[in-house]
């Protein structure tokens, strides 16, 4: 099943529609931008961050959400515990699929190797204006953050 399918077709954030409407969504592993194009048109007043670490899923998702202009904000990198310097685990976590990612922070040992950056949530760009202004926030994770080398969490939405 691919993302899109997941999103537009089994609708697994229809359950997500019925929020007042959103200031913010946090999309933490958009991959090529299904579910922010999602929650934009969902939500026409929200803002969307959506972050991604893998370079190729950026381009696509810069191009899958232009039309949504300045509501936008695409970061090439990841969430985190807190700004650090990450590396990418290709097809390592969940179904080890093509969008089955997952971060860890580089070691000193590692440093050669090219790495992503990491963000925490609270520095991601409209996060403190958003909720300083009295705004609600949705976060959705599609992928894994493992705060801590050697622990993983995975997100989900849960409409049940």
């Amino acid at each position: 099943m691919s993302v899109f399918d997941q999103i537009f077709i089994r609708q697994e954030y229809s359950c997500l529609q019925e929020l007042t409407e959103p200031s913010l969504v946090l999309d933490l592993g958009a991959n090529v931008g299904f579910s922010a194009a999602y929650f934009l048109s969902v939500f026409p007043r929200a803002r969307v961050v959506a972050v991604e670490p893998d370079a190729g899923n950026v381009a696509i998702c810069r191009a899958n959400l232009s039309p949504y202009g300045d509501r936008v904000l695409l970061l090439h990198g990841a969430a985190w515990s807190r700004p650090a310097t990450l590396r990418l685990l290709k097809g390592t976590f969940g179904d080890g699929r093509e969008w089955s990612y997952q971060v860890d922070e580089l070691i000193e040992e590692e440093r050669t190797s090219v790495g992503v950056q990491g963000w925490d949530v609270g520095s991601l760009g409209w996060v403190n204006p958003c909720l300083s202004a009295g705004g609600n926030l949705v976060a959705i994770g599609v992928g894994a953050v493992a705060p801590e080398r050697g622990t993983r969490s995975r997100g989900s939405v849960s409409c049940d």
